[in-house]
């Protein structure tokens, strides 16, 4: 009775003599009880429920998350993205098999100035050619294109826009190496394939030398200015070479209309008026922001407000300050003009002048040309003039 006896089936271990005259307890299986009885008193309500026709049962969950489309939205996202790299990368090579895989050359021709009377492979070549001279498209081959990005919304709409970053080239001496450059491009979805229709310059590359092909450019200068010459100037104490033309009274473009030449001279004579203290604070910004929106037709007047500026510099300082101002805002060319001055008249005259010679010599040389290609130029304006054309009937 004192010993420990295993149980046969267990092998739980027992002295014989605690369990003497005791029967083994069956399982228990109250709780598995009290579980069934609880399930179904919820199954019965939910029939009874439902059979009562006063609530609508619960829908059930979608099997499609929005984790499944996010996920599938970058898969797309990247898939446009490596095609638009394609794409530069025809650009910057002249790959026209690829071209025309990814791009819609009839808007491409367009935005590049090929003639409409192009069709076929004549329109094709044509529109390789124009991309080599693009101030946009030129930069795919002069410049290295890291990256491009499209955002989300753009693809799941099926077009929109798509920009590319470009670095300087290792061992590039035309481009500034800290200054990159970006060029926006509109596309489509033509079933699976991306279509690049046109693109612009968005941000324009920092040039330190000259560019490839400008060796050769040719311009027309312009008849109211007389042809530059170097000069020295001081720019913070440090003797510096400039181009330098003599102001002269500036017309309007000859086909700007009368009603438009109006409009233009109020706009500039409030670019002056808001040198003054007392004018409205928004004048030199509405004024501004309209003369840019005119473009071109607006610059000769800028130009001549100089002029009439120029026989006083000290005196018209604040009022020379917005016009150049107003120059910078719709050409992006600036020649430091200093408004605060040192103090020093017999240092600030001449420096505030060769200012505006300079600004001179700049509008001989693109008085006749699309002014924005000259930011970030050189200051060399002397390049080499167009010869006027023979006239026929003196040649015979």
């Amino acid at each position: 009775m004192g010993s420990k006896i295993p149980c046969g089936d267990c092998q739980t271990s027992f002295l014989a003599k605690a369990v003497q005259g005791k029967r083994p307890k069956g399982p228990d299986y109250t709780k598995v009880y009290v579980g069934f009885g609880a399930a179904a008193v919820v199954i019965i309500g939910g029939f009874a429920l439902m059979m009562s026709g006063g609530d609508k049962p619960v829908a059930p969950k979608p099997v499609a998350t929005a984790n499944a489309k996010e996920a599938q939205l970058q898969i797309d996202q990247k898939a446009r993205q490596d095609q638009a790299m394609r794409w530069a990368r025809a650009v910057g090579g002249a790959d026209l098999l690829t071209l025309r895989t990814y791009s819609d050359l009839g808007e491409l021709a367009k935005a590049v100035g090929v003639e409409a009377a192009l069709v076929g492979d004549a329109r094709d070549q044509a529109v390789v050619a124009a991309l080599t001279k693009h101030e946009a498209a030129r930069l795919f081959s002069e410049m290295e294109c890291t990256s491009a990005e499209i955002s989300q919304d753009a693809v799941a709409a099926g077009l929109g826009p798509v920009v590319f970053y470009f670095d300087a080239k290792a061992g590039d001496s035309v481009y500034d190496r800290k200054a990159g450059a970006q060029v926006t491009a509109q596309w489509r979805m033509d079933g699976s394939q991306m279509r690049v229709g046109s693109l612009a310059l968005t941000l324009k590359p920092v040039v330190r030398g000259r560019r490839p092909g400008d060796e050769a450019k040719t311009f027309v200068p312009s008849a109211e200015v007389a042809k530059p010459r170097q000069a020295e100037t001081s720019r913070g104490g440090v003797a510096t070479k400039v181009t330098e033309s003599d102001p002269a009274a500036i017309a309007h473009l000859a086909d700007t209309p009368e009603p438009l030449r109006q409009k233009i001279d109020k706009l500039v004579a409030d670019v002056i008026a808001s040198a003054d203290p007392e004018s409205p604070g928004a004048l030199w910004g509405r004024a501004t922001a309209q003369l840019k929106e005119i473009g071109k037709p607006a610059m000769p007047r800028l130009m001549n407000a100089l002029f009439e500026l120029y026989s006083d510099v000290q005196g018209n300082n604040q009022k020379i300050s917005q016009v150049t101002r107003s120059l910078l805002d719709l050409t992006g060319m600036a020649f430091a003009y200093d408004v605060r001055g040192t103090g020093d008249a017999a240092k600030d005259k001449p420096a505030r002048e060769s200012v505006i010679r300079q600004w001179f010599a700049w509008w001989w040389r693109y008085a006749n040309d699309n002014y924005q290609t000259a930011i970030d130029q050189s200051e060399d304006l002397l390049d080499a003039p167009s010869k006027p054309k023979a006239d026929p009937k003196k040649a015979k």
